[in-house]
């Protein structure tokens, strides 16, 4: 009984071993859109390293945040950012604006929640501290209004 429990848990541990080294699938940043929750699945890892996303160009698709509420659009407006939201499930990242801000906002302030968005922008790598370790996300970098479309 104890080998047959020995040879169940060594199957179990080289099974998990080896789907923990699994490598994950790069992202195609070139074909059509991705969806939020794709990038920050993808998106993210050590502060020691510089990994392929960054400083990538990619279309995203969401709606964005709570755009019908007027106090929240003008935090948007003064801290140059919003919200894209990913509503199968939730998730949200952050879109910085680097220049033409009034052009943006100009461009997004009359959409609906149930308007759906396709951004061109670039994939930024923003640090955060856990405790002691250092780890890495990212936010999307938005320069121009002609990269906002509706879809």
């Amino acid at each position: 009984m104890q080998s047959i429990f020995f040879l169940i848990w060594f199957l179990f541990s080289i099974i998990f071993v080896s789907s923990c080294k699994k490598e994950q699938q790069p992202l195609i940043f070139d074909e059509g859109y991705l969806k939020v929750a794709d990038i920050l699945h993808y998106c993210q890892g050590s502060c020691d390293e510089i990994l392929d996303w960054e400083n990538k160009e990619a279309v995203v698709f969401g709606h964005i945040m709570d755009i019908e509420n007027d106090g929240i659009k003008k935090e948007y407006f003064s801290k140059s950012k919003f919200y894209l939201l990913d509503i199968r499930n939730g998730m949200f990242m952050e879109v910085s604006i680097t220049e033409n801000k009034d052009p943006i906002f100009e461009k997004i302030w009359n959409a609906k929640k149930t308007d759906e968005f396709l951004i061109k922008g670039t994939l930024n790598a923003v640090y955060a501290f856990d405790n002691d370790e250092c780890v890495k996300g990212v936010n999307l970098l938005l320069n121009h209004p002609d990269n906002i479309n509706f879809k």
